[in-house]
């Protein structure tokens, strides 16, 4: 046994083989960190870490198994006992009226429906619905989903938390923006985070839909995202964004663009930066998109939400920019903008 396992194996001696007892929870590729705590694993693991071998990470970190190979598991906190609200995804339009509606999802594994048409009287206001933001009381949320509450479905509360454990991924994500379509409304895909001590909610952005779009750049959110409009019936196709497409690399033809706020693609079209995958660096963003750089460094480009003072910041646009909200939001407009963990 080479050193390496050796030294991995110490945490699990430690804890008296708590961590084995955990290997068999069940598809979900469920293992144990060196603490005896279950990881959150909902993907396929890789290689040999399906082995139920214990895991070293307990701080949402990639964990490392004993045998010393990265494994897919993360460490994702179950909602807390108190919180009674998981996912939900809101519909708003204010042309030609304001209407709203839409599907939530509550630790019981109950989906629910509700809405708010036109027609009501009396007819819905913008401040009986307000738009998911940081800090809401469960009252102001649930208040909306009494009109026309429909019970859709009841869903195993072991896939309800599986898919929630998701959201440990998706709320490390950016959001990129662009602008899609007209007079659609939007959609807005959220999960929500609890604060115990507060008793307030506050959004995760798994993605939005409609005149204006949001694409969170991490997979697990799309996964979400196809699930909630799966279990509520939702259209997949509602206005979705167009195709990203490829802007910088080596076999990229070169092109001139007729307008300033265009971009060269490496297939020689010209197209709006925001569609871009990435882009060469922030300049290519121009002054009308933020541009947001990944972990990896790569430049992205996305429609900025406008701030009163004229200039983004993470102060009045950082909802806009981090899935997990402002307070994940780092940098500035003119060096680009990062999202990590508070």
């Amino acid at each position: 046994m080479n050193s390496l396992r050796l030294r991995a194996l110490a945490p699990l001696l430690a804890f008296g083989f708590a961590g084995l007892a955990w290997g068999s929870v069940g598809c979900f590729g469920l293992v144990a960190d060196a603490a005896g705590t279950p990881d959150g694993a909902v993907l396929p693991e890789t290689g040999d870490d399906v082995d139920a071998a214990p895991d070293t990470a307990i701080d949402g970190a990639p964990d490392t198994a004993i045998d010393g190979a990265i494994d897919t598991a993360f460490d994702a906190p179950a909602p807390p006992p108190a919180q009674k609200l998981l996912f939900e995804a809101g519909y708003q339009n204010y042309a030609w009226g304001f209407t709203y509606d839409g599907i939530y999802v509550n630790a019981a594994g109950e989906v629910w429906s509700y809405s708010h048409p036109q027609t009501a009287t009396p007819a819905p206001a913008p401040t009986d619905v307000p738009w998911p933001h940081a800090g809401m009381t469960e009252t102001e949320i649930t208040t909306k989903y009494a009109s026309n509450a429909k019970l859709l479905t009841t869903l195993s509360k072991d896939q309800v938390l599986a898919m929630y454990k998701l959201v440990s991924l998706a709320e490390t994500g950016m959001l990129i923006r662009q602008n899609s379509c007209a007079d659609a409304g939007s959609r807005l895909y959220v999960a929500w985070r609890y604060d115990a001590t507060t008793s307030t909610y506050s959004p995760v952005q798994l993605g939005m839909t409609g005149d204006t779009t949001a694409r969170n750049t991490v997979p697990a959110a799309a996964q979400l995202v196809s699930w909630l409009s799966s279990v509520g019936s939702l259209s997949t196709d509602f206005c979705a964004p167009p195709a990203a497409v490829a802007c910088v690399g080596s076999g990229c033809k070169p092109a001139t663009c007729p307008n300033t706020w265009q971009t060269a693609a490496c297939d020689g079209t010209c197209v709006a930066p925001t569609q871009c995958e990435s882009v060469a660096g922030c300049a290519a963003c121009g002054s009308s998109t933020a541009c947001l750089v990944d972990a990896a460094g790569a430049a992205h480009c996305s429609q900025a939400p406008a701030c009163s003072s004229g200039v983004l910041s993470c102060a009045c646009g950082g909802d806009a920019i981090c899935a997990g909200g402002a307070a994940w939001c780092r940098g500035t407009s003119a060096a680009g903008f990062r999202c990590e963990r508070p």
